[in-house]
């Protein structure tokens, strides 16, 4: 299931780190090199390679997904070709789309690694050639590729169970996607962005999280990343009897801290300058106060209030702008 505010939050990281790979992402955008996304599962890697795909000139075609762990070999034998995998969205008729359905556009390979050895065979030649088996004989196609792991693909390639040509073929751009504990400075601005969103989703209204929840929330090492911190965010949205989401609202995966391992509180000043961000940028992204108030999952009144409390002077479909803090 995609989560279209997180497409919009991969632009606005504050690390360092994360904002030098999305140049590097914008800039290889604009080319058609091959692109080998790594990181850990649930980086958010899909959503970078969508995110390329709207930068790129190809941005008005369509941007499909090829989920590799799902391709098994009797696919060719109940389909009839190895290019209308299971792994493909369906169709209008409900069967698998072909690779042809991206013709002009971008396709992603999702677990490049988990593919079996013959159809890396397969894919490799796809990379190289361009071309599929049709009714009518090979066919050309105009396509962008893609791929994603979250494994050290040289090192499979040492032990033999990745193709050493297709490691090439697709390693021509390497973008590393960072797991969420190395953005630290990200972690609260996404987990109030997230609960936000999950609130209006369950027609809980605009959620706050109390300064403990928040302080647990950053201290966490997220090994699920940005999958586990929206799954948290979704069960706190769920869970919580009141406006202010608690300790005992998150999962007991996100523990308190131990004795004698503090760690500083959030003020309610750093909470409510991530609330007035994120109101800000609904603001920015809607076209009227009553959507930008449906996406908060508050009404029109409430979200006048709060402009007033935080000073925001944009309005509705405005361009982003600084504004006093």
């Amino acid at each position: 299931m995609r989560h279209p505010e997180e497409d919009a939050l991969l632009l606005y990281s504050h690390d360092r780190g994360m904002r030098r790979l999305l140049e590097s992402a914008k800039r290889a955008a604009g080319t058609e090199g091959t692109i080998l996304l790594v990181g850990e599962s649930g980086a958010g890697k899909s959503r970078l390679a969508r995110q390329i795909h709207l930068w790129s000139p190809r941005r008005a075609n369509p941007f499909l997904t090829l989920e590799c762990s799902t391709i098994r070999e009797q696919n060719q034998e109940q389909e009839g070709s190895l290019w209308s995998f299971r792994g493909l969205p369906l169709t209008a008729n409900g069967r698998p789309a072909r690779l042809e359905a991206a013709e002009g556009g971008t396709l992603y390979l999702a677990s490049i690694d988990e593919l079996s050895a013959s159809f890396q065979v397969e894919i490799a030649r796809f990379v190289r050639e361009r071309t599929v088996e049709t009714a009518e004989g090979q066919k050309l196609i105009d396509i962008r590729i893609i791929a994603g792991t979250n494994c050290d693909l040289l090192k499979e390639v040492k032990t033999h169970r990745f193709r050493e040509d297709l490691y090439y073929d697709l390693n021509i751009i390497s973008l590393r996607v960072p797991p969420l504990r190395e953005r630290p400075t990200d972690i609260l601005r996404l987990a109030v962005s997230m609960l936000a969103a999950a609130a209006n989703r369950n027609r809980r209204g605009l959620l706050t999280l109390s300064k403990e929840a928040a302080a647990a929330i950053v201290r966490y090492r997220w090994p699920g990343n940005l999958r586990e911190l929206r799954n948290a965010m979704e069960a706190a949205a769920v869970l919580s009897q009141g406006q202010i989401v608690t300790l005992a609202d998150i999962p007991q995966t996100i523990s308190p801290p131990l004795p004698g391992t503090d760690t500083p509180l959030p003020s309610r000043e750093s909470l409510g300058k991530l609330e007035r961000e994120h109101i800000s940028r609904v603001l920015r992204q809607c076209g009227t106060l009553e959507q930008a108030a449906a996406t908060l999952g508050i009404n029109v009144t409430t979200l006048w209030r709060k402009r007033k409390r935080y000073n925001l002077d944009e309005t509705p479909g405005s361009k982003s702008k600084k504004t006093s803090t």
